[in-house]
C-alpha cells in the first residue's frame, strides 16, 4: 500500500511568481505529475500547503529542492491536521484554573484539561447574509494572503506562545479596543477554533453566539471585549498551546479588519496550514 502520509508546507503562503515555473518543475519531476497539474498545485499553495499528500521520500525531496530556491519549506505528517476529531459548536462554557469548560453540540457541560489543548486559531468572518448582499462588491482576501510577509509566519511557527502579550499588555489592548472608534461590525463575527487531544476534538466558538455569563461582573457590553477576555484566559491556562498569527494579533488589540474572510472554507484551509506548519520538520531551512 502506498504511504501518502506527509505534506509539504511553506513557512509563508504562496510561491513568488518568478519561481512558480521552477517549483512546478520540481514537483513534476518528483511525482511524475504532468506540468499543467504541477503548476496548478503551485498556484494553490497560496494557502500555505504545497503538496497535501505524498510519500515521505517524495515530500523530503520536494522540500529540499524548494529550499534550495530560497523558499522556506518543511515536511509535516498529514495527521497533524486530522488528529483533532470532529468539530463541535460551543454556545456556552468558561475558563477555570482546572481547564476549559464547554458544552459541545449540546452534549452537556464537560471539562477539558489545559494540557489537552494543542492549538488555538482565530478568524474574523463575514456572516453569510452580508456575503449575499455584497455579491459583486468588495473582494475578500484569504487569511494566508493577508498575513504573507507579516513576519509572524516564519517567526511564529515554533513557540508562538512567546509572542503572546503579557497580562499588562492584554489589559492595555482591551482598553484600547474599548476606547477606539473601531468596533466589530454587525455583519461580522469572530470564530475561535480550539484543537484538543485526549479526547480528540475540535471546538468552535462563535463570538456573537457564545454566552459570556460565566464572566459575571467582568462581562462587558461589547462582544469583542468579552471575546478578548475569553481568549486571554485560554492563553493564560493553555501554556503549551500554539496560537495562530491571527490569534496573536487579536490578543494584541488588532480586530483583524484587514483579514475579513467571507468563505468559511478559507478558514479550514488556513487551519490546515497552521496545524501542519506547527508540526513540520523544517530541517536546515531556518
Amino acid at each position: 500500500m502506498t504511504d501518502h502520509s506527509h505534506a509539504v508546507v511553506l513557512a509563508e503562503p504562496g510561491v513568488p511568481a518568478e519561481q512558480v515555473h521552477a517549483v512546478a518543475g520540481i514537483i513534476a519531476k518528483a511525482t511524475g505529475m504532468i506540468a499543467f497539474d504541477a503548476r496548478a498545485m503551485v498556484q494553490r499553495a497560496r494557502h500555505g500547503v504545497l503538496i497535501g499528500s505524498c510519500e515521505p521520500g517524495t515530500a523530503w525531496e520536494v522540500a529540499e529542492r524548494v529550499r534550495a530556491l530560497g523558499i522556506r519549506a518543511g515536511v509535516a505528517p498529514i495527521l497533524a491536521a486530522e488528529a483533532h476529531g470532529r468539530r463541535w459548536p460551543v454556545l456556552r462554557g468558561g475558563c477555570a484554573k482546572s481547564g476549559l469548560h464547554a458544552d459541545p453540540g449540546h452534549q452537556g457541560m464537560r471539562r477539558y484539561d489545559w494540557s489537552s489543548l494543542r492549538a488555538v486559531s482565530v478568524a474574523r468572518f463575514r456572516l453569510p447574509v452580508e456575503q449575499k448582499l455584497s455579491a459583486g462588491g468588495r473582494q475578500f482576501e484569504s487569511m494566508g494572503k493577508f498575513l504573507a510577509g507579516s513576519g509572524l509566519f516564519a517567526g511564529g511557527l515554533v513557540g508562538m506562545g512567546r509572542l503572546l502579550p503579557m497580562a499588562r499588555d492584554l489589559m492595555r489592548a482591551r482598553a484600547t479596543m474599548a476606547k477606539g472608534d473601531a468596533t466589530l461590525e454587525s455583519t461580522d463575527t469572530f470564530l475561535l477554533d480550539l484543537f484538543l487531544v485526549d479526547p480528540a476534538v475540535t471546538l468552535r466558538i462563535d463570538a456573537r453566539r457564545f454566552s459570556y455569563a460565566y464572566l459575571k461582573d467582568r462581562m462587558q457590553e461589547r462582544c469583542e471585549l468579552n471575546f478578548h477576555i475569553l481568549i486571554a484566559q485560554i492563553a493564560a491556562g493553555a501554556h503549551q498551546a500554539r496560537f495562530s498569527p491571527t490569534a496573536a494579533r487579536f490578543l494584541s488589540g488588532d480586530l483583524l479588519a484587514g483579514a475579513v474572510v467571507a468563505d468559511a472554507k478559507e478558514i479550514d484551509l488556513f487551519n490546515r496550514w497552521f496545524l501542519q506548519a506547527g508540526a513540520a520538520d523544517w530541517a536546515d531551512s531556518a
